[in-house]
């Protein structure tokens, strides 16, 4: 090919299998002088990077206590190999590139100390062809705390009695990566009651249609490292039942007139769970006495009553109100 400015010759090799080639050009002229160019290399390359996770990277969608991951890449077709770039990235997206330059065929990267988080990694490789491969995006979520679980204040005290047949549990959670929660109710005695495990955060519970007894409850939890953590055990009475109370046979009977100068009552009381008595008398003026007692007194005798008409009963309260 000539042109203006002198004369320019090419050729074109084609057909070329993959690999490393070296070319120059000699010219001489018609003297037999030669001159000759210096020696050029071209790496031809039509494959495309293949790139694939190597061994002892981490497995995608795990969960770990350890704070590293560890990524190796391995790639073949690299007899132009240029970049590999192993990227990691925090949920956020904020990244974290470790890039390496070399023709060998694997290369790894472990990234430390990295804080609980949801990561992801990957992995692209070039060549000096303008070849390249890539990975897919893999995730694995790095958690080495232990799970916080706590009863919320409309759960309910502990060691209390109520006049209901449930028991309602509401939780205080902080965990990300929860796994299980399970609610138990046992009897006072340790025998079971019931068992109930949620593969989910459920926050709340109603264990219902209970029988007049005592209760002791818990909730317990773990993540998806098996971390787990309990609450405190709590104690409830239910007792729906009400007290049962009678006049016993030497207590006076109703509307009988008396010679005395005092008044003897005695009752009767069926009740486990028996918080008071009142033994209450009036006259028409209204009260004359009230005596209350916390203990389970049967008897009372009012004495040095003046003449008059008069009236009493008795009354007895259970520690769920009834």
């Amino acid at each position: 090919s000539t042109n203006a400015s002198g004369t320019q010759v090419y050729t074109t090799f084609s057909g070329l299998a993959n690999g490393t080639y070296y070319y120059n050009a000699t010219s001489t002229d018609y003297a037999n002088n030669r001159n000759t160019t210096a020696t050029r290399s071209v790496i031809v390359s039509t494959n495309p990077v293949i790139v694939v996770f190597g061994d002892g990277t981490e497995a995608n969608g795990t969960y770990q206590t350890r704070t590293n991951i560890f990524v190796n890449a391995s790639v073949t077709n690299t007899s132009a190999l240029s970049t590999i770039a192993i990227r990691l990235y925090n949920a956020s997206r904020a990244e974290n590139t470790s890039s390496i330059n070399s023709t060998a065929g694997q290369h790894s990267v472990n990234w430390t100390g990295l804080a609980d988080d949801v990561w992801y990694f990957n992995i692209t490789a070039n060549d000096t062809s303008g070849n390249n491969g890539s990975t897919q995006t893999r995730q694995v979520t790095v958690d080495t705390t232990r799970p916080g679980i706590g009863f919320r204040g409309d759960t309910g005290a502990s060691d209390v009695n109520v006049s209901r047949s449930w028991i309602f549990v509401n939780l205080s959670l902080n965990e990300t990566n929860v796994a299980n929660i399970t609610y138990t109710l046992y009897y006072s005695n340790g025998t079971s009651v019931n068992v109930t495990t949620y593969a989910s955060a459920q926050t709340t519970f109603n264990w219902t249609g209970l029988s007049d007894g005592t209760y002791r409850y818990n909730a317990s939890i773990a993540d998806q490292v098996n971390y787990a953590n309990t609450t405190e055990s709590r104690v409830i009475t239910i007792d729906t039942t009400r007290p049962l109370i009678s006049y016993q046979g030497t207590t006076q009977g109703d509307g009988a007139a008396r010679s005395v100068s005092w008044i003897y009552v005695n009752v009767s009381v069926t009740e486990t769970n028996e918080a008071n008595i009142t033994f209450t008398l009036y006259n028409l003026s209204g009260s004359v006495n009230v005596t209350t007692f916390t203990s389970a007194v049967r008897t009372i005798n009012w004495t040095g009553l003046s003449d008059g008409n008069y009236t009493y009963n008795v009354s007895v309260a259970d520690y769920a109100n009834n």
